[in-house]
């Protein structure tokens, strides 16, 4: 995220309880310049100098980072988080067997619940189109469920993509999903009828991934080691 002009990166980082702020305006010299505890942080979502942390069963926190150096907690939502997604005034949490809540973010010091929608995954992941319109919500169990979520207070499976997925990201109409260690390049330009584009098969274990322009940084739980992926010809 950007904040005064400078370029941050976010890490939720579980294992130290913290929310931590890295300065990466010089990329091949980041640097750590601020941090705040959370519990259990599993994902973070920036938009702007506002931080969304999904902390599992410590719940969502709403974090001001407008000061980098001294972050602050607006507000904890309690309610079981094991990721974030953000669109528009509302956050989409995944919240493993309980489905999905969408939270009503206008007043960040006082988040609100506006519904929840049950799916029979463990939704532990997800990713929201540019457009706010469409989720792709990874789970352990059935799978992978495309949500329309064009209207937040009636978010609504359209389809769902057999296999056991555990991230996802969404780049236009292209949704690439980590199933079965691999990643699944999905055509969800239809969300109601998503199409398999081609498969990137990973040398290892895929396990989780994320995209910034044509590009893709894929991690590899045996390795231990992450890859970069050219999307320029998904």
């Amino acid at each position: 995220t950007e904040v005064g002009g400078k370029k941050y990166g976010l890490i939720a980082n579980g294992s130290l309880g913290l929310l931590q702020i890295i300065d990466i305006s010089t990329p091949s010299n980041p640097q750590l310049v601020g941090s705040i505890s959370t519990g259990s942080a599993l994902d973070v979502m920036a938009i702007g100098s506002t931080a969304y942390v999904s902390a599992n069963a410590q719940g969502l926190a709403i974090i001001d980072i407008s000061n980098p150096n001294t972050p602050r907690i607006l507000s904890n939502k309690g309610v079981t988080a094991r990721a974030v997604g953000v669109a528009g005034n509302s956050a989409l949490l995944a919240q493993d067997s309980l489905g999905i809540e969408v939270i009503n973010i206008s007043n960040p010091i006082a988040p609100t619940t506006i519904t929840t929608l049950k799916n029979q995954s463990a939704s532990t992941h997800l990713a929201i189109s540019a457009d706010s319109k469409t989720a792709v919500v990874a789970g352990t169990s059935r799978g992978t469920d495309i949500v329309d979520i064009s209207n937040s207070e009636y978010p609504k499976i359209l389809s769902s993509i057999p296999d056991t997925s555990v991230d996802a990201a969404i780049s236009g109409n292209i949704a690439y999903i980590v199933a079965g260690g691999d990643v699944k390049v999905v055509d969800i330009s239809q969300p109601a009828n998503p199409v398999l584009v081609t498969t990137l098969v990973t040398p290892n274990i895929a396990s989780g991934i994320a995209i910034s322009g044509s590009t893709a940084v894929v991690s590899d739980t045996l390795s231990g080691n992450v890859r970069i992926v050219s999307l320029s010809n998904p």
